[in-house]
């Protein structure tokens, strides 16, 4: 069982300096089964091309998921296995919507579906809405991107419902405090270093900024590795000015000591595409092994 990506939710996670409040992320619920994420897009999250970071996309799915699945399991805890992100168009500013769907609530696992979408007039339903007529699958407006999260369910007795997740259908979980909001651009806000372009290389530290609940690196800076490394990588073999596209990531371990490094390893090259394995490891940890990722990345859209 991966325990990398757990969630346990306290009154004092996240602490008002951490990237989850920087993203600006609010969800409103429907039930148990259902919930929307909110959340802005301005440069700081966004490549060179102007679109928002596949690993940006993957952060607020994973946190939609993992915000869902506790809502409809508690007192249970969880914790990510395994995440996939399609993208299907560049989405370059203005504001995100995600709308999650319970798929299947296990003994073992709890399945996630989503979908992304920018937010503009006749483009998507709002917060209050969006549920109201095809759902996901069904017919409606063409998402942005598509996501499927497994996550592990880890059996707890005597707990209670956290504030924020216990309230009637269309209560709202606001991750925001005063003065949060990303200040530089999110590679350089999260400290990530790019130590061998050519190779993939990419690293951070385990700063409280990105640690989740537990102490540990938070599953979405993962993603924001595997991304990065995956495109240098692809690039270097291409020598194409490619972009992720999608993202599969594995969460095998908790990553508690850091810093947190990648290793990058090209499997397919067609020239238009790359198909990159990258491994992301903690060094101050013996080299375990915390996950690992397929990239694909290609040319602009």
């Amino acid at each position: 069982m991966s325990e990398h990506s757990s969630i346990k939710i306290t009154a004092s996670y996240p602490p008002p300096k951490h990237l989850l409040r920087d993203l600006g992320i609010s969800i409103t619920f429907k039930g148990r089964e259902q919930a929307s994420l909110r959340a802005p897009v301005g440069p700081e999250v966004r490549g060179v091309d102007g679109a928002i970071r596949p690993g940006v996309l993957a952060t607020l799915t994973d946190v939609l998921a993992g915000s869902l699945t506790i809502r409809a399991i508690y007192p249970d805890w969880i914790a990510t296995s395994d995440l996939s992100l399609f993208s299907t168009r560049a989405f370059v500013q203005g504001t995100l919507v995600a709308r999650g769907t319970l798929l299947r609530a296990g003994r073992t696992r709890v399945f996630i579906e989503t979908e992304i979408f920018e937010e503009s007039e006749g483009a998507t339903a709002s917060a209050k809405g969006m549920f109201s007529d095809a759902g996901i699958g069904g017919q409606g407006p063409a998402p942005i991107g598509y996501g499927i999260v497994t996550v592990a369910r880890i059996p707890q007795e005597g707990q209670t419902m956290p504030a924020g997740l216990d309230e009637e259908a269309g209560s709202t979980l606001t991750f925001t405090a005063e003065g949060s909001g990303l200040k530089k651009p999110i590679l350089e806000q999260i400290g990530l270093k790019v130590l061998d372009a050519r190779a993939g290389v990419v690293e951070v530290e385990l700063l409280d900024y990105l640690k989740n609940s537990f102490g540990a690196l938070q599953g979405g800076t993962v993603s924001i590795l595997a991304e990065v490394a995956g495109e240098c990588a692809g690039q270097a073999v291409s020598s194409k000015p490619l972009l992720t596209r999608n993202l599969r990531i594995q969460y095998l371990s908790q990553g508690r000591v850091g810093p947190f490094r990648t290793r990058a390893r090209v499997l397919y090259e067609s020239g238009d595409s790359v198909l990159t394995r990258v491994e992301v490891v903690d060094c101050g940890d013996d080299n375990r092994l915390v996950a690992i990722a397929l990239n694909t990345s290609a040319g602009p859209s």
